[in-house]
């Protein structure tokens, strides 16, 4: 049973100039046979050899006058791979998609469940389409609209993460010098890549989708409403008229309203505190104030709750807004202040979609809290009915692991750079949070042999602090699990 989407309305819709219209992916051209290949191939030389001189002269540019007395300018430092080759691919791929006009939403989910790679702020930027947090334009009516694949399912031609963790070091496709990420570019290849450039100017920055100025614009009006509501939403009692006395319990009293506030900011700071204290990240050298980037948190928090005081806050909001925020603060592309406002709009989706589990009063319903948990337990009898015989026969329920595997969506039971990862094929997910409930599947059948053999007591410790998981298996594990048994 799938998690709700709200409708997020955007009150700005932006339409590009053009319209390419949205066909299939690019598929590779038909294969020629192997005797026209060497007849193209020889001809092409054989024309090249013939006029390459004569091409060269004409094309020869004449040598500039230097005036002996001027100072000869330095020459640049020789250029060096940016990236090991295999995730150079995988990023140009990743930046690729970016430049389509317009973005294939299908597409970009494709990319991402298979884990988009940190570099160049490439996450934040498709979490922050996949979020909600800027608008895609529509698609052309007339384009046909491939079916969303599903998890696993492959059709861009998208290399493989090069290892186990994105995290670990990137392995070159071969042991030669020249492929090693710290070896000197050979002159082949700076040769090369001047050519790709030429035209474009030195260091010219590659355009993609957030550059259009309806996005940007877009983003500058939320980060100021965001702002807005930051300064709206605190108080300050000195600023009330001499007949307000502190002690009033009066609605409208400044004092109470500032009163009501510090219960909130309290208990949100209280977590904050806690939210991944060793990380360089979130750590100050300070022993009373804190992190700056903690205090980012609070503010995003803070907001929240005042926006739904239905709800307000719970305990466990601050693990899902970290990772969020985290990504975007290292989008070398903004600051942390936008950075703050980008992170608010998007946990404000993600809360849109997962609210239901964190209201008691919801707790009964289909998308609460137990009618998650149900589903979990109905998922994984339908996936390994022998683990789940077994489990119920230990008395062994999935409220006592399950409940902070769905609400914080795992961000408790991996390490941070593994659910980022984790949350790339999550947010990825057409019906989201569907993927979730595989997922958590497979991680108690990952270990299945051990639960089957286990008492109670081994088990709930087993489940509730399981030890560490290769992700990238685990996620193959879950998407062959749903290729195979279709929600």
């Amino acid at each position: 049973m799938p998690m709700t989407q709200p409708n997020v309305s955007l009150d700005h819709h932006w339409s590009p100039p053009m319209m390419s219209e949205l066909g299939d992916f690019p598929q590779p051209p038909p294969s020629s046979s192997p005797e026209e290949d060497a007849g193209e191939t020889n001809e092409t030389v054989a024309i090249t050899e013939s006029h390459i001189e004569q091409i060269e002269e004409q094309t020869e540019p004449a040598e500039p006058s230097v005036d002996p007395q001027e100072p000869t300018p330095p020459s640049p430092p020789p250029k060096m791979n940016r990236f090991p080759p295999r995730l150079q691919r995988r990023i140009d791929i990743f930046e690729d998609a970016l430049q389509e006009d317009p973005i294939n939403i299908y597409k970009l989910r494709e990319l991402a469940f298979r884990g988009i790679p940190e570099q160049l702020g490439l996450r934040s930027r498709y979490w922050k389409i996949l979020l909600g947090v800027v608008p895609l334009p529509p698609l052309p009516r007339s384009a046909p609209v491939p079916p969303p694949p599903r998890p696993g399912q492959r059709n861009t031609p998208v290399p493989p993460p090069p290892s186990a963790s994105e995290w670990v070091n990137v392995q070159p496709d071969s042991e030669s010098p020249e492929d090693s990420a710290d070896a000197p570019e050979s002159a082949e290849r700076v040769e090369e890549r001047e050519g790709e450039g030429e035209g474009e100017g030195e260091g010219a920055p590659v355009w993609s989708f957030f550059d259009h100025a309806d996005i940007q614009e877009h983003l500058a009006k939320r980060r100021a409403e965001y702002q807005a509501f930051v300064a709206d939403f605190a108080i300050d009692p000195d600023a009330s008229p001499p007949t307000d006395h502190p002690l009033s319990s009066q609605e409208d009293s400044t004092w109470n309203q500032y009163f009501e506030n510090q219960k909130i900011v309290t208990e949100i700071r209280k977590d904050v505190k806690r939210t991944y204290p060793d990380m360089h990240f979130f750590s100050t050298e300070s022993t009373t104030a804190m992190c700056p980037h903690h205090q980012a948190l609070e503010r995003i928090l803070y907001v929240h709750a005042k926006l739904n005081p239905g709800i307000c806050y719970v305990q466990g909001m601050n693990e899902l807004l970290a990772p969020i925020y985290f990504v975007f603060a290292q989008d070398p592309s903004t600051t942390e202040e936008e950075a703050e406002g980008d992170a608010f709009w998007a946990f404000m989706n993600l809360m849109g979609e997962t609210r239901d589990m964190f209201c008691k009063a919801l707790d009964s319903e289909d998308t609460g809290l137990n009618g998650c948990i149900l589903y979990l337990h109905e998922k994984l009898c339908q996936l390994d009915r022998e683990l789940w015989d077994s489990l119920e026969e230990k008395q062994i329920k999935p409220q006592f692991y399950g409940i902070r595997w769905l609400s914080l969506l795992l961000s408790q039971e991996f390490d941070l750079p593994d659910v980022l990862r984790i949350w790339d094929s999550l947010f990825s997910d057409a019906k989201r949070f569907n993927f979730l409930f595989y997922l958590c599947s497979t991680m108690i059948i990952h270990y299945r042999e051990e639960l089957l053999a286990g008492d109670f007591a081994h088990n709930i410790k087993l489940l509730q602090s399981m030890p560490p998981i290769d992700v990238a298996i685990l996620l193959d594990e879950a998407a062959d699990l749903c290729a195979r048994h279709p929600p």
